[in-house]
Parts: structure tokens; sequence; C-alpha cells
């Protein structure tokens, strides 16, 4: 349960410190330089795994990665300037794992990993060794099983005897009270036994007082050759502000505490993260741990003693690693630094020197956030070494190394200061040959930042950073001088509104008179301003409002504040023409020849116009026009006006350019069209002289290709079925006319309608044609035709314009009634229940309204007999109901038309 808890810690802090806090841009530090490609690794690497060792054969650095995306290691070594895999990568696929370590065999020099693998119920331990061409199993990992240990994160250490090289794991417990299992690896049955007590309680400490153990470190004392295992004491139960460590050793039989407690209870840290390194001179055991910074501590054979004053940072310092310089033995101290730029966790590396802990080259050298910065020293060039999970490359891991041959950091002249003008500053360096590269802003200089060429100007307070390169050699410290200039403010420029064109450009030129407001953003100033292209000064005009311009200006105008540095000059460049003619009525298309007047806005001015479409200019064609001599020019068919206006003082104007079209009279046909009973004649017309009329009889559009009609010359045009004559009239100089279109509607009113009489009951029955009326006389002798002619002529056929008019017979008196149309019949058949219709189809046709030819056909209403009387024209009408009083006239409308001659 605590490795879980100090796993949440550690990704907590390492990632909120990346997400949360602000975040740099990397830097080059002065002497730690990355070592290949920043981010390497098959993919997104947990926390603890960044392990680097040199090969104790080719001296080339390792690094154990660990892809948290399926819990699958790799080894990477650098070999010719690239990380490139040790064997195959992810090796132990199959068998995904937690919490590696990598370790060298020191006798046969194969590297060795331990991890943590299996399900949350079946936990075991494996180790996996290179041996050259594949990475192969140490032992069968069926035999580390370890079924009561649940956590899927606890952390196993690896070691080998320094006498008999066998190699040791050393696993935790889970469980509040216990330490560890001790196993060894016997080469002879390839398999892994356990060392010292065999019970399931596996205890390292007998602690009455204390809630749990943790196992921190191991590592084998090369003096004593026996295990050591650093422990972690909880005082109250998973309490990470009350841990204390504690050094065991293993005599064979039973563990025994190596002197007293490592920290004191005042001196309780959280969390831990403690590391165990033996002196590889003195064989010292030391100590490194979190406590309100970084602490180190050895054990010199009676006692628990400070390394130097013991603090190797005073800032928070997360998963602290030594490492002793190979030449020196001093010792090194990598971490996670959470107490600069603002808790950004980037790495950090202190040494000892003498009684205090020096920064190695520059604190939080890494560009962002980090986890476990694993230190190592370069057996070849001495060098110190760090890996760590890089937040600003994917958090995958880099490798970067410390260079101790830097170029001398430039210092500048003048230095630093407070100054009341602008100043030059000059940056120099005492390294020949180095470039320097510097920043404004106050951000970290690069080798992408601007490239120092000469003194730079510092007209406002700002804070130069700059850094020494050179190539072979590692970067400079970073020089950084904050200048702060006491300049008074300077007024805002004035702006102008409409602005102008800045000299020699004269802006958008316009023909209307302009009004001009000045202004500044800088409150409550005083602005001075001309208009003939001087520069102004305070004894120049005040500006108080808008400044109108009736001509080209060039305004210049500057503002003042007590106090303050006199504003910029503004120039503003305005080009005013003379205005355009105006044209009244303006172009268009018209139906008849207009009269167009202009009229010159400019005073004293002149225009020149053309009528042929050519640009008009003074002294090159054209007429004149003038406001003070006007007059109106004629424009009777196409025409295209073109006129510029000029004024001896301003630029000429803007040339108006005005199409006038003037159409061709429509043409117009001798008769307009309506519906006609009989053929028509018809002919064309335009009252315009000289123009051609085209004309079609489909009701398509007329054009030049159609039937042309000539006036005097082309005989009517005949009409004998319903006919659209659509035509137009085309002048060469005109507009063609407006289309004309008259609709003719013929229709054949032949056959002839008989009016007979029953001299029974006085009613009248209409027949139609002779055979008809002739049927009736001979089958009823009541009948009798009287009147020697036709009633009228109708159609038996459909027409356009043509109504059938249905008759019925009354089966109470005998009479025949005529209705009109469909809706009519079938009023009369469901109001009137006397009313049949046998006939089934209509007697005729006959046209509803009135047309040229027709006569009104009247429906008389006999109130004595209820029969019905179809009269011709209002004169029969008005007889029948004179000489009979039995008649009346109660429709009000004819009932139908017909023809009557």
């Amino acid at each position: 349960m605590k490795n879980r808890i100090k796993f949440s810690i550690i990704v907590s802090l390492a990632f909120l410190g990346s997400w949360m806090m602000p975040q740099k841009s990397l830097a080059a530090a002065n002497t730690w330089t990355t070592i290949g490609t920043a981010g390497f690794g098959p993919g997104t690497s947990m926390n603890w795994e960044e392990k680097i060792i040199f090969d104790p054969v080719t001296k080339n650095p390792w690094v154990l990665v660990w892809d948290s995306s399926n819990d699958l290691f790799s080894v990477m070594k650098y070999v010719a300037g690239s990380w490139s895999y040790v064997g195959n990568s992810a090796f132990n696929s199959g068998n995904p794992g937690h919490f590696p370590v990598l370790v060298f065999n020191p006798q046969t020099n194969e590297p060795y990993v331990a991890f943590r693998s299996g399900t949350d119920s079946a936990r075991y331990n494996s180790v996996m060794k290179f041996n050259g061409t594949n990475w192969v199993y140490v032992g069968q990992y069926e035999q580390f099983a370890d079924n009561w240990e649940t956590s899927n994160i606890a952390t196993i250490f690896l070691d080998f005897d320094p006498v008999t090289n066998d190699p040791y794991v050393l696993q935790p417990a889970s469980d509040t009270l216990s330490g560890g299992k001790l196993m060894r690896y016997n080469s002879p049955t390839d398999n892994w036994t356990s060392v010292g007590p065999t019970t399931n309680t596996y205890t390292l400490v007998n602690d009455t007082i204390s809630t749990s153990f943790y196992i921190e470190g191991f590592a084998f004392n090369k003096n004593t050759h026996r295990p050591n295992a650093l422990i972690e004491r909880h005082i109250q139960s998973y309490d990470m502000y009350n841990q204390d460590f504690m050094l065991m050793e293993f005599n064979g039989t039973t563990w025994s505490q190596v002197g007293g407690m490592i920290n004191s209870s005042a001196d309780y840290t959280y969390p831990g993260y403690p590391d165990l390194v033996f002196n590889p001179v003195t064989n010292e055991p030391y100590v490194a741990y979190q406590r309100s910074g970084c602490k180190i501590k050895k054990f010199d054979g009676a006692n628990w003693t400070n390394i130097g004053n013991g603090q190797c940072s005073t800032d928070t310092a997360y998963a602290p690693h030594i490492a002793f310089d190979l030449d020196t033995n001093i010792p090194y101290v990598s971490f996670t630094d959470d107490g600069i730029n603002n808790n950004s966790d980037q790495a950090t590396v202190t040494k000892l020197n003498g009684s205090s802990w020096d920064v190695v080259g520059q604190r939080g050298f890494s560009s962002q956030a980090t986890s476990n910065v694993q230190i190592a020293f370069n057996p070849t060039t001495k060098e110190p070494w760090v890996a760590f999970r890089d937040s600003a490359n994917g958090n995958r891991t880099t490798v970067m190394k410390f260079n101790s041959n830097t170029v001398e950091a430039p210092t500048a002249s003048p230095a630093a200061g407070i100054y009341t003008s602008i100043q030059s500053v000059t940056l120099s360096t005492t390294t020949s040959g180095a470039e320097i590269r510097y920043t404004t802003n106050g951000s970290t200089p690069s080798a992408s930042s601007t490239l120092y060429s000469g003194p730079i100007s510092v007209s406002s307070s700002q804070t130069i950073k700059a850094i020494a390169i050179k190539s072979g050699m590692g970067d400079s410290d970073i020089f950084s001088g904050t200048y702060t200039i006491n300049i008074p403010p300077t007024v805002s420029t004035p702006t102008a509104s409409p602005a102008g064109g800045t000299p020699p450009d004269s802006g958008t030129c316009t023909d209307e008179d302009m009004s001009i407001t000045l202004s500044s953003s800088t409150p409550d100033v005083t602005i001075y301003y001309t208009t003939n292209n001087t520069d102004p000064s305070r004894s120049s005009t005040q500006y108080t409002e808008p400044i109108n311009i009736t001509e080209s200006a060039v305004i210049k105008a500057f503002a003042v504040k007590s106090g303050m540095l006199d504003s910029q000059i503004l120039t503003q460049n305005y080009c005013i023409v003379v205005h355009r003619p105006i044209l009244s009525p303006a172009g268009g298309t018209y139906d008849d020849p207009q009269t167009v007047t202009m009229t010159l806005p400019t005073r004293d001015s002149l225009a020149y116009y053309t009528l042929d479409g050519s640009d008009p200019y003074m002294r090159t064609g054209g007429a004149w026009y003038t406001n003070a001599d006007p007059y109106d020019i004629i424009i009777d068919k196409n025409t295209t006006l073109k006129t510029i206006a000029f004024n001896g003082a301003l630029v000429a104007g803007f040339p108006v350019t005005a199409n006038y079209y003037i159409k061709t009279k429509k043409p117009s046909a001798s008769i307009s069209g309506s519906t006609y009973s009989s053929n028509q004649s018809i002919t064309l017309s335009s009252t315009t002289s000289g123009a051609r009329i085209y004309y079609t009889l489909n009701g398509s559009t007329p054009s030049v290709s159609s039937i042309e009609f000539v006036v005097g010359v082309s005989a009517p045009i005949s009409i004998s079925s319903t006919t659209t004559i659509k035509a137009i009239a085309i002048k060469s100089d005109l507009t063609n006319s407006d289309v004309m279109s008259e609709t003719y509607t013929i229709i054949s009113l032949a056959t002839p309608i008989y009016r007979l009489y029953n001299t029974k009951n006085g009613a009248f029955l209409y027949t139609k044609g002779e055979a008809d009326r002739d049927f009736v006389l001979n089958k009823f002798h009541d009948f009798e035709f009287t009147d020697g002619i036709p009633a009228y002529y109708s159609s038996l056929d459909v027409q356009d314009g043509l109504t059938p008019i249905y008759r019925l017979y009354n089966t109470k008196n005998g009479a025949f009634l005529y209705t009109k149309g469909d809706a009519d019949r079938d009023y009369v058949l469901n109001k009137f229940h006397d009313f049949e219709f046998t006939d089934g189809a209509p007697a005729f046709y006959a046209p509803l309204t009135y047309q040229e030819g027709l006569t009104p056909i009247y429906r008389l209403y006999n109130r004595v007999t209820g029969m019905f009387l179809y009269t011709r024209g209002e004169a029969d009408r008005d007889y029948v109901l004179n000489k009979w009083s039995d008649f009346e006239f109660t429709d009000g409308t004819p009932a139908f038309y017909a023809k009557t001659n």
C-alpha cells in the first residue's frame, strides 16, 4: 500500500508541476548539453526507470526505458551520435512489468534487468539479462511466486555479491510490519532460493512503535560483503509527514541496524524518496533524501553525519540521487528541483564544495518538468551525465551531460542600471571566435536568438540577456542586465480622420470638399497644424475644430503636453480634384429623345464633352460647356456622352461617362387583338421613320431573323385562327423597340339555330340546323316554324372563348330552358326538380362575352305559363316585353351572344 501511495504522490507532483505551473522555453544552459535526441525511446516513460549507467567495457552510456502504455521495457545505448536498442525492444513482451532496475554484472559485464511482473492476484519477480544477442530470463520467474504481495507498483532491488558474483534480489513486502524477502540466484540449479528467514514475515526490523516499513534501497557493502537495505519507517500509519530512515545489514542469519536512525524526529521528511550509495573509495554508505530541500548523510563507522552542511539543496528536491566524481571522489546529487521558476520541477545537480553545496552549471537546466533525475559519471571523460523523464518532449527519456569547456560569459558596456537617456549597449566576450546571441524581452537566449552584430539601442526599460556560443565548447553563462530608461513619455502622434496619403502618395483623390478631424490618444494635448506642407510649430494654427479643405493640401500636425516630449509630426496628403459634372437626366434608356443639361459644381470650371464615345480633352476635340453659357444637348439616338471638368487651380476632375439609349417606337397593329367571329387582315406600322419591323405568328420573340413587314409593301397579315402577333421595330442608331404583342381569337359561329313555336302550350324550342328543325316539325305537329329565317348562328364544336349551352326540359309545362355552362345547368337541375336533362350533350356552344359582330341573346320568362323565350338583341327583347305583359326580364344580362347575320 505504501508504494502505491508514493507513486500517486510523485505522479501528482511531477505532472502538476508540468501542467499547472508556468513553463519556460528550453534555454541553452551554460554547461549542460543534450546527448543525441531529446525525448527518445519507444513511448511515454514512467517516473522511475531512467537509470543511466556506463558499459564497463565500451564505456558507452546505457539507459533503461519503460513504455508506460504497455509496461514493456527496452534498454538503449548511445553510440555514434544516436540512441539505439540493445537487443530487441520491449524485450519483456508477454510478461509486462513494473519498476525495473538495470545493473551490470561486475564479473561478466552482462547487463541484468529485474522487475515486478504478473497480475494483482499473482505477482512475480523476474530477472533478465542480455547475452550479447537476446534478452533471456535468469532462472524461471515462476519460482519467484509471491502471491501475498498484490501491490502492482512495488519496487524490487538487484545487486551482485562482490565475492561470489551471485545476483541477489530483495523484494518488498506489503504488510505493515514486514521488511522484505531476500533471494539469491543459484546458477547450477538455475533457480532462485530464499536467503535468511523462511517464514512469511520476512522480518527485517523489530520496532513496536512503528506502523509500517518499506524498502527504499539495496546494495552490497564491498568491505563486509554483506547486503544492506535502506528502510523507510512510518511512525503513524501511512503518514507521509512522519517517516525516517534506517540502514539494515544482513549477516547471513539476521538483519541488524547500522548506526542509529539516519534522520531524527525533528527531521521527519515528506516524502522520502531516499537514495543509498556506497562511496567507491571509503566504502561508507551515503543516504540522500528530501527534507525541506535535499539532505545527505553518511555513516562514518559510529554515527550518521552530515556531508558538508548536509543541505544538498535548500529548496524542495524530489528523488535525489548520488554519484561520486571519478577523479576527486566529490559527491554530486541530482534531483527534480521544485524551488525554481515558480515550482517548475526542472533538473538540477549540486556538488559538495567544502562545507556547502554548489550548483553544477545552471539550476533547472532542463527545459521543463522532470521526474527521477538519475546521475552517473562518464568513466572516460569524467563528466557527470543525467537521465530523466522529460515533460518537454512527450514525457520520454532525455540524457544530458555537463561540459566544463565553456565560453566566457558576455559583458556589457555601459553596465546595467538606471539612465535618463537612450543607451547604446555593447556586448563582448573574451573567448575568441565566439558569437553572442541575445534577447531584449527577458526571455532566455539560445542559439536561435538574435545574433549580436553591433550596439543595441535601448530607448525604454528592458532586460538584455545574452549568451556566448562557440562550436566545440560549452555555451557560456547567461549575462542578464536590466536597463531602466527614465525618459519622459512622448505624446502620441496625432491621427487624421479621414486619413490621407503619405507623401509622395496623395492617397485616394476625391472631388468632394473634405472635413478633417485631428486627435491624439494622449489626453489633454494641444495640436498645431499647417496645410501648406511646412512643418508646424507652436506658432502654427492651433487645432480647435475640423479643418475644411476645398482643394488639394498637405496637412502636417504634432501634439504637445506639459511634462511630456512632443509627438512626432503627422503628415497627410489630400488630393481634391475639380468636381465632376452633373448630368440631367442621367444616362439610361428612354422612349423619347432627351434634352440633357450639365451643371458644374466647381466655380469657374468648364467641361469638355463628346457624343461619340471618345475621350474629351482640352484642345483635342469635343465641345466645351460652362455654367455661364449653358445650353441643351439634344440626344435623339443611342449616344455615349463623355465629359470632364477643368479648373486652372485644381487637378482635372474625374471623367464622367453616360450612355443614353433611345428606343425605336413600338410597332402598332391596324386592328387590336381581340376575339373575332371572322377572319382578320392586319397591317403593322411604327412612328419611327426608317424603322424596320419584324414579326412572328407563333408567340416567340421577334428579331432581325424573323419575318419582316415592310410598310406600304407587304401584304396584310391574314388571321383565320387564334394567333398571337409579336412585332419589334429596329433602327440602327436607336435601341430596339419594346415588343408589340396582340392576340387574335377567331371563333366560327356557322350553325343556324331555328326557333320553333309549340302551338299547344305556347313554348319555344330551338333546334340546331335544318335537319334538326325538320325532324321536330315532321314528328311533333304541335310545333310550327313561322320565323322564316334562323334565330341566330352558333357553333356545334368546342372552341376557345365558347361556353356550352345546355337544353333542359320542364316535364310539368313542356317548356325548354337553355343554361350556360355546367354550373348553371346543375344549379337548375338541383333546385327545380321539374327540369330534366335528357340530351346528354350541349345543344350548342356560344360566347358569354361581347365580341365584335355578335348580338346579345336575352332570356325572357313568361310568368303565366312558366315558359322561356329567347330574343335577338335589345330591340327584339324590348318589343316582346312591351307587347306581351306576361313576359319579364329578370336576368339583367344577356344569356349569351350569337351571330345573327
